[in-house]
């Protein structure tokens, strides 16, 4: 007899195939769209009702908050500016200073507008504080870090409380220039997953459960999971990024 186990769907197969089954780790799937995932142990039912949350067991539930606009703001910025493509935009970001010299960007591009952690489908993107001062290098830094405040949004309607870390896959992991600043903004160390099909070993770690060849999902990936580098957030440059957030 083989046993066929019906493993959960995309979102939560991803979660569990970077490490995220554990209260206080979250996951962001840096897809086309962006969707932050955080694993909590309790649920504020009093909060008006966004993204979607999932039972995970154990008293455990997954929050979701998935995006409508990703990297497809990336590969918009990159063809407004005139480059090749996202690598490109990446070295040009690298000439700004962190902060993009006050301009901060609005990456609601979508045209069904924005789903998370609000619903609006008439929001609409903008770069705010435009001034002639400003230069190509400061445009390509402020839509990556428009997209890193919308991932630290995310979380913290989902979450509401301080992670222990964040892990990131997705195309967009593949960025170490934007995986450093989704920390510094978070203030919370990133951690790329070492392969690309993570979903797919998501589900292998709940089959592994579910047919008692683990003793828990925890152990699973503990066995089965992996980093491949691990990004630490600056805590001066995480100090600035909350000025700048709370301050918008």
């Amino acid at each position: 007899k083989i046993p066929v186990v019906m493993a959960p769907y995309d979102i939560v197969t991803t979660a569990t195939g970077c490490g995220s089954v554990q209260p206080g780790q979250a996951c962001v799937i840096l897809g086309t769209t962006i969707c932050a995932e955080g694993i909590t142990d309790r649920l504020d039912l009093d909060v008006a009702p966004s993204g979607t949350t999932i039972a995970m067991g154990n008293g455990n539930a997954m929050r979701a908050m998935p995006t409508l606009t990703g990297c497809e703001a990336l590969t918009w910025a990159a063809e407004m500016l005139g480059l090749h493509g996202i690598k490109d935009l990446e070295q040009l970001a690298v000439e700004s200073e962190p902060g993009a010299a006050g301009l901060f960007f609005l990456p609601y591009l979508a045209l069904a507008g924005e789903r998370s952690p609000f619903l609006n489908p008439r929001a609409r993107g903008s770069f705010c504080g435009l001034s002639l001062a400003h230069r190509r290098c400061h445009i390509a830094r402020a839509v990556l870090e428009g997209l890193a405040f919308v991932i630290r949004d995310c979380l913290h309607v989902a979450i509401g409380r301080p992670l222990s870390e964040i892990c990131v896959c997705g195309g967009g992991a593949r960025s170490d220039v934007w995986c450093q600043i989704i920390a510094d903004v978070t203030g919370t160390r990133i951690v790329r997953a070492c392969d690309s099909e993570i979903g797919t070993r998501g589900a292998f770690l709940f089959g592994l459960t579910a047919t008692g060849h683990t003793s828990s999902l925890f152990a699973a990936t503990q066995t089965y999971t992996r980093a491949e580098i691990v990004f630490q957030p600056d805590k001066h440059l995480h100090a600035l990024y909350e000025q700048d957030f709370k301050g918008f």
